[in-house]
């Protein structure tokens, strides 16, 4: 997961605590904005999740695991 999308991950969380408590406090109406917000930030991270390519880190791992299991036929 990359550094970005995980940033928004943690904001969407956060803005969802705060808007849960302001709803609490001060009523749905109120605290429209908030959870828009937090809506707005868990959707930006979903996008940036689907548009991540998990093709390369899986390539990566296999190549590496292929290279130690030549590596030990080797010796």
């Amino acid at each position: 997961m990359k550094i970005l999308t995980t940033v928004v991950f943690a904001l969407s969380v956060a803005l969802l605590v705060i808007a849960i408590h302001q709803i609490m406090i001060y009523g749905f109406a109120n605290s429209y904005w908030i959870l828009m917000l937090s809506t707005f930030a868990f959707l930006w991270f979903a996008y940036l999740k689907r548009n991540e390519n998990p093709g390369e880190e899986v390539y990566e791992k296999y190549k590496n695991l292929k290279s130690n299991k030549n590596s030990k036929t080797k010796k």
